[in-house]
């Protein structure tokens, strides 16, 4: 697992060596990585030199291409539309072999805050068209490169929002937010259903929307059904938790 914020961002640095002298420092390194080591310590750490100095090589093919023509990303500049770029990109790109980069999961966050707590009707509607219009965007990216096949998104909120409007025209944290699961084979449909703004029954003691389907399960469903990956020893409690037939 490696994270940056950029693909540009990802570097492997000593402070003070720059040019060809880092160039031969990283390649030294690379180097090192390839020895065996009886030592578990070692070995170990020549493992992550490997890692690193073959991560810096995959990452130096990807470019910094356009897209292609028919995304129609938003014209708008936004981090979150850089980097969902870089990832069409980023599995786009082949190693020095010809095969894929393996690539299995990529985190970020959407364009927006959605910490509404005051002139929630302005922020939430912009927040909410920029996070859809890029997502649409990358998914066009995909389909127009081939990749669609490969990728499942799974969007979701931090938390949720209380229905009801506080003194600054906006809703407070609240709990039960929302998750979208996007994909070329995922099925349509509704997991869970929306408990109505019932005191009671829809909503709980402190004016929270009751959940009505765990997060945990839809994380185990994931895993299993496009990760191929048991749910055990990765999700707590994972048997506990109802299984959601997503693809």
């Amino acid at each position: 697992m490696s994270a940056a914020s950029d693909l540009n961002d990802y570097r492997f640095e000593a402070s003070g060596v720059w040019g060809t002298t880092e160039t031969r420092m990283r390649a030294t390194f690379g180097t090192l990585g390839t020895l065996a080591s009886d030592d578990p310590i070692t070995a170990q750490a020549r493992q992550a030199q490997a890692n690193s100095a073959g991560l810096a090589s995959d990452l130096a093919g990807v470019g910094t291409g356009a897209p292609p023509a028919g995304a129609s990303y938003p014209a708008a500049a936004s981090e979150f539309k850089d980097r969902l770029k870089g990832i069409a990109r980023l599995l786009t790109s082949v190693d020095a072999t010809g095969n894929s980069l393996p690539v299995r999961c990529v985190t970020l966050n959407a364009a927006g805050g959605y910490d509404t707590h005051s002139n929630q009707a302005t922020d939430f509607s912009d927040d909410l068209l920029a996070t859809a219009g890029n997502l649409r965007a990358f998914w066009r990216d995909l389909e127009l490169r081939g990749l669609a096949d490969r990728v499942v998104i799974s969007l979701w909120s931090e938390f949720g929002r209380r229905p009801a409007e506080n003194g600054s025209a906006g809703t407070d944290h609240g709990a039960a937010g929302a998750a979208f699961v996007i994909g070329k084979d995922v099925r349509q449909g509704l997991i869970g259903e929306f408990p109505g703004l019932a005191a009671g029954t829809g909503l709980d003691p402190d004016g929270n929307l009751r959940a009505t389907a765990d997060f945990r399960g839809l994380y185990c469903s994931l895993l299993e059904q496009w990760f191929q990956t048991e749910a055990e020893g990765i999700i707590p409690s994972s048997a506990s938790f109802s299984r959601y037939s997503l693809l």
